[in-house]
């Protein structure tokens, strides 16, 4: 009777878990999502260049029922679409986190400085982290600019800004 009773609670046990997973993914939460779904963040759209000015075939990101889908490209482009962020720092960050990028920056009194995106350290080649938002070049620290919903942001790893005002 002590072995039956063991396995009645195993069975239990487990049907209790699967429905309070059940209540929590009809509450919203979905444990299987891939992050970055801030519901409340204005939604925009994320380019990053890494230095090449070959735009024709990007690789892009489109977030479907809440997961992150890749289409792969042949340019040194990506685009994100649809992307949850506050400002251009958090952009891409959560970028890199979405596409497994390696990401790092640097506080600084003025804000958080961006210094390596996927192995594109600044300096390499005289080439550094720079952004725009709707085709401006930055004025602040990337953390200090507040995104509104359907802004266009690029993130661009390049030496001269002059040459190209939006980054691409």
């Amino acid at each position: 009777m002590e072995r039956g009773g063991k396995k009645e609670l195993g069975f239990a046990a487990v049907g209790f878990v699967i429905f309070a997973l059940l209540i929590l993914f009809l509450a919203g939460f979905n444990p299987l999502q891939n992050g970055h779904i801030d519901k409340d963040a204005p939604r925009i759209t994320l380019t990053v260049n890494f230095g090449g000015r070959d735009a024709s075939e990007p690789e892009e990101w489109f977030l479907n029922d809440g997961v992150w889908m890749q289409k792969t490209g042949n340019s040194s482009t990506v685009i994100f679409h649809n992307l949850s962020a506050e400002n251009p720092f958090e952009a891409l960050k959560n970028a890199s986190d979405i596409a497994g990028w390696s990401f790092s920056y640097e506080n600084y009194s003025y804000g958080k400085l961006v210094v390596s995106v996927n192995g594109y350290n600044n300096g390499d080649g005289g080439a550094y982290w720079q952004y725009w938002v709707n085709g401006v070049y930055a004025s602040v620290s990337s953390d200090s600019y507040a995104l509104a919903h359907d802004d266009i942001v690029v993130w661009s790893f390049s030496s001269s800004v002059a040459r190209n005002s939006r980054g691409v």
